[in-house]
């Protein structure tokens, strides 16, 4: 039975982590055509989520915009500077963009 447990424990993460970086991939696939077609990057996330309401045939994954690593129901909060808070980091002058944690998580968040 406990081999069950972590076994469920082990699945749900890494299916968070999975998430997690298909969102990132999205985001960054995204900007890059963003900043291509506009000659620079998004203010923020927003526009980013209004620029690909706009183009379907971009990854529309964009418009859900969550990380599953700092919690278990997913952070889509947007932070201009590396504080930690989880959700995403994003620079609209350099257009990087990633997760908002700059120390490991502890374990009960997995």
């Amino acid at each position: 039975m406990v081999a069950s447990i972590y076994k469920h424990i082990e699945r749900e993460y890494f299916h968070r982590l999975y998430e997690t970086e298909m969102a990132l991939y999205a985001i960054r696939g995204n900007l890059d055509v963003f900043a291509e077609n506009e000659n620079r990057f998004p203010d923020n996330l927003d526009e980013l989520k209004r620029y690909v309401k706009k183009h379907p045939e971009l990854d529309s994954k964009t418009r859900i915009l969550k990380e599953y690593i700092s919690c278990k129901e997913g952070n889509g909060k947007e932070y201009s500077t590396l504080n930690g808070q989880g959700g995403w980091y994003y620079n609209n002058k350099t257009g990087e963009v990633r997760i908002n944690l700059n120390k490991p998580i502890k374990s009960e968040n997995y």
